[in-house]
């Protein structure tokens, strides 16, 4: 539980510094063409900014829920503050693709052929967060489908005396709260889609064939780190959630007895956590990844 409350800071203070680091690295982009290095150099601003940003309400929404508002739930930390990280970051690099290059008045290009996102993501690319939006989707359903208005999980069972019947229960996530994180999920990838278009659709900063190639290496890298947010935002929901009902099929209901299926379905949950923490570091890898200009996949246009 501590790791991961402390996942979205921690995502967000190495990344930075991964940033940092790439936009003094000379080896991501030649440095021949100026125009090239100075939108490089504008969208890794922007995306230090996201996440300067995004940290910094991170950190400040626990202590306004708590001081503020007088909210004193872990849920405070475990969705909101990933859920700001997230959207943020996602829109730093929206606003990135639209003003790191605008073309001069008067200049125009040629585009023979209109780009698509494929052309600078492949389907390997995809299925990690596919498959990371599938199981939050699944946990989030069997979530909402074992709580109920209160907020919890409630067994009754008959008593030994007539007419009486007992009842335990095992508080869970609120009901609220799940479809928020659904609407939230939501919003990233739709946000996620919007990076993608914006750096599909940027203006070419030049014709040359070169400068196309690192051209494309940076709208390759903008869009895998949008997907590389995306699937680690996902993949500490989908641990947030897996706690919470790894948790309720492992508990006691006394004086009930749960389903007996409940406890190894608990414990597979359990560790699959083990999986969440791979699809995060993947994602954190995305973020982070250098852009890489190779001539084989530039086209002028």
């Amino acid at each position: 539980m501590g790791l991961i409350l402390f996942l979205p800071t921690v995502l967000g203070i190495a990344s930075a510094f991964g940033l940092a680091l790439l936009s003094r690295s000379r080896s991501a982009l030649s440095g021949d063409h100026v125009v090239i290095t100075k939108v490089f150099r504008r969208l890794i601003g922007w995306r230090i900014g996201g996440f300067v940003v995004g940290i910094a309400l991170a950190i400040a929404i626990p202590f306004v829920a708590l001081g503020l508002l007088g909210i004193d739930s872990p849920e405070v930390i475990l969705v909101w503050a990933p859920v700001a990280l997230a959207l943020v970051y996602l829109l730093s690099l929206l606003i990135g693709e639209h003003v790191a290059y605008r073309p001069a008045a008067g200049q125009h290009g040629a585009n023979l052929a209109a780009r698509v996102a494929s052309r600078y993501i492949t389907v390997r690319g995809v299925i990690v967060p596919l498959v990371a939006s599938l199981g939050f989707f699944a946990l989030a359903v069997a979530t909402l489908a074992l709580t109920n208005d209160r907020g919890s999980v409630m067994i009754t069972c008959a008593s030994p005396y007539p007419n009486d019947y007992g009842a335990s229960s095992h508080s869970t996530i609120e009901r609220s709260t799940s479809w928020a994180c659904l609407g939230s999920i939501a919003t990233a990838a739709i946000l996620t889609a919007l990076v993608a278009r914006a750096a599909t659709n940027r203006a070419r900063p030049d014709t040359h064939v070169f400068a196309a190639a690192e051209d494309d290496a940076l709208r390759r890298s903008t869009i895998r780190a949008a997907v590389g947010i995306y699937t680690s935002f996902a993949a500490i929901l989908g641990a947030v959630f897996t706690l919470v009902l790894a948790e309720v099929l492992t508990s006691d209901f006394e004086p009930c007895g749960a389903p007996s299926w409940w406890n190894p379905i608990g414990v597979a949950l359990w560790w699959s956590l083990i999986a969440w923490f791979a699809v995060y570091t993947w994602g954190v890898v995305q973020i982070v990844s250098r852009p890489i200009a190779t001539r084989m996949s530039a086209t002028i246009g």
